[in-house]
């Protein structure tokens, strides 16, 4: 519901946090690995 509330400016920015704390875990996680492919396909 929160979501459907918030402009594109601050939903950009929320993926970009989690951008970064994907790229905090190792580079070798096959989870941040697909999650960083499924963030960057939303940007």
């Amino acid at each position: 519901m929160r979501w459907q509330t918030i402009g594109n400016e601050e939903k950009k920015a929320v993926v970009h946090e989690e951008v970064k704390r994907m790229n905090k875990l190792p580079a070798n996680s096959i989870y941040a690995t697909h999650r960083l492919r499924v963030l960057n396909k939303i940007l």
